[in-house]
């Protein structure tokens, strides 16, 4: 069977550095197929609309340069094991682009997440925000436009089929049924951020919500899929049957 790996909404540079860690020994000890980005793996702090805070110095270059030190990590490992790599982007990457179209619209085709994280260098498949790709019958896409605790089962609703998504930082397999007697599942892939890096909601609430985790699944040959969320739990976790 395939085996597909899916990266979490890690937030680089505001990432949590031992679950990042735990990831790509997951990637090394497993050899997935493939490896999803589900998105939101560039924070892009400096570009949002939000209001900043004046503490947080690191610059626009500076979040560039560290997510792609860590893709470069990525790179390294699944080049080696040969597995294929999806980014899918989230709403942090548009911020860029969101930012570059009401500032500066003549630059916004030149500058981009896909060229700035060096995707089609790398061999990478790129897939746009609020689009989808397939692997056997699961589709991955960072969000279908709900959050909360019930997006994953709105989600199941809204597609109609498997789907794995990130978004909501919340981990989570939910199941729906049809009148035909099939199963669809949802995949919510939970979060890879730093607790303490968070500036737009309670910390006691991210923390009480919010899993740190990634998802696994395996793909048989006629594109049946089996989805599991793996929680991170005090900087351990069970995947494919090994400890790590």
């Amino acid at each position: 069977m395939r085996k597909v790996l899916v990266i979490p909404d890690m937030h680089v540079p505001y990432h949590d550095e031992d679950v990042w860690e735990l990831i790509l020994l997951a990637i090394q000890r497993t050899k997935p197929t493939h490896v999803v980005i589900i998105g939101d793996f560039a924070d892009f702090y400096k570009v949002s609309s939000h209001s900043k805070d004046p503490a947080r110095k690191i610059s626009f270059e500076g979040e560039v340069d560290a997510v792609n030190e860590e893709l470069d990590r990525l790179e390294s490992i699944t080049s080696r094991i040969g597995a294929k790599v999806i980014y899918c982007e989230g709403n942090h990457e548009t911020r860029l682009s969101r930012h570059l179209t009401e500032k500066s619209p003549q630059l916004a085709a030149m500058i981009t997440c896909r060229k700035l994280f060096k995707i089609s260098a790398r061999g990478w498949q790129w897939v746009p925000y609020r689009k989808c790709t397939k692997i056997g019958k699961m589709y991955f896409t960072h969000d279908l436009d709900r959050a909360g605790k019930n997006a994953a089962a709105q989600a199941l609703v809204d597609f109609g089929g498997n789907v794995t998504i990130g978004h909501t930082h919340r981990g989570c397999t939910t199941y729906l049924g049809t009148v035909r007697g099939e199963s669809h599942v949802c995949l919510n892939v939970g979060w890879g951020g730093d607790l303490d890096a968070i500036d737009y909601k309670h910390s006691a609430r991210a923390k009480r919500e919010w899993q740190h985790g990634f998802g696994f699944i395996y793909v048989e040959n006629n594109g049946n899929c089996h989805a599991h969320f793996i929680p991170i739990v005090d900087d351990a976790c069970v995947v494919d049957g090994k400890y790590l």
